[in-house]
């Protein structure tokens, strides 16, 4: 079986080759048969065997897209693929349908991994359903996805739920003491993700000037990158206790983990949360808002805490009430190591077999 895939995550291109996305997309290699993957984000090509990254360049992501359509002209033309696979349903997905004109027994399949109708532009959520109404199937992380896709009239038979492989033991065990020697006599909270306007890490912001009046020793670290970093530097430059520290490899992310109280997602949309996997193998939980994704792993005050989206004041008084109260915080980092778990290598498994399945249908 051959895939092309068009993605949109900057580590399948990015300088580790530890990656934990290109670690996953190898496996998937391994099993599918051959991958090719373009990716519409500046970096270097990977050649793994049969996995091969290429990288996109450009200065805009107009540039980048017509970048990526050359690449996937010249290898629609050398193979012969059964599957074009698209990792969102707007840029990445507009390519696929585009190359699968060259293939027509090939199928088109669109990941889902975001509830796009809660914030897209009119123009961009019409091209969005109009791309996933032509998929031969639609991948979907969660139950509430699926249950919004049955809801606007989509064909259930096309949709599939299967959660993201996360290899969380890769974070998990980290030398928290490192960290700590940099921040003595603090109490840290963790935000790991990108720095984009659905993950919404400007109300995290906004929220922090009330913690750090009500919290001298709290620190906020901000693990990530994305278009949206110059803006949130600039928006915490009042702030005394908030560091954007850029990203990081699994072996040095394990150890900011290890370091924390707890971590903290505010997303408007959020489709599954690795983060919070992650955060869980290294017994440390997550205030999170009640999104898709953490509503289907977190109980609230069980194993994490539940905010409502977009409620400044609500996620204030989540963050303050772990912070004042550490021995609740490390009982549901406790409780969230027991009950939110991946079996990495059967979710990587049940995708492959959700490849086949769509092309022998």
């Amino acid at each position: 079986m051959k895939i092309l895939m068009f993605s949109l995550d900057p580590s399948l291109v990015g300088p580790v080759e530890d990656a934990e996305a290109l670690l996953r997309h190898q496996k998937y290699a391994a099993l599918a048969g051959q991958i090719d993957d373009i990716v519409l984000t500046d970096g270097r090509s990977w050649n793994l065997g049969k996995l091969r990254t290429y990288p996109s360049p450009g200065g805009s992501k107009l540039v980048r897209f017509f970048v990526a359509y050359g690449i996937g002209r010249g290898l629609a033309r050398q193979n012969h693929y059964d599957i074009f696979l698209a990792q969102d349903p707007f840029w990445t997905a507009i390519l696929a349908r585009w190359f699968r004109r060259y293939h027509p027994r090939a199928k088109l399949i669109i990941n889902l991994h975001g509830d796009f109708w809660g914030y897209a532009h009119p123009l961009k959520l019409k091209i969005g359903e109009s791309n996933l109404r032509r998929a031969d199937a639609i991948k979907v992380n969660t139950p509430p996805q699926q249950r919004k896709l049955n809801a606007l009239g989509f064909d259930p038979g096309t949709i599939f739920v299967l959660p993201t492989p996360v290899d969380a033991q890769k974070v998990a065990n980290g030398d928290g003491e490192k960290i700590l020697k940099l921040f003595p006599q603090e109490s840290l909270v963790l935000y790991v993700g990108r720095l984009e306007p659905e993950k919404n890490v400007s109300l995290l912001l906004k929220s922090w000037r009330a913690v750090e009046d009500r919290s001298p020793t709290a620190r906020l670290l901000v693990l990530g990158d994305g278009s949206e970093k110059l803006k949130l530097v600039k928006q915490a430059q009042e702030l005394k206790r908030v560091n954007f520290l850029g990203t990081f490899s699994s072996q040095e992310l394990r150890d900011y983990y290890a370091a924390c109280n707890f971590l903290v997602l505010p997303s408007t949309v959020e489709s599954y949360g690795k983060v919070i996997v992650e955060a869980a193998a290294s017994g440390k939980p997550v205030v999170a808002t009640l999104t898709a994704g953490p509503g289907t792993l977190i109980r609230d005050h069980e194993n994490g805490i539940l905010v409502p989206i977009n409620e400044a004041e609500a996620l204030t008084a989540a963050i303050l009430e772990l912070l004042g109260n550490p021995d609740l915080a490390r009982q549901l980092g406790f409780k969230a190591e027991q009950t939110i778990r991946v079996d990495n290598d059967r979710a990587i498994e049940s995708i492959v077999n959700f490849w086949k399945e769509v092309v022998h249908r």
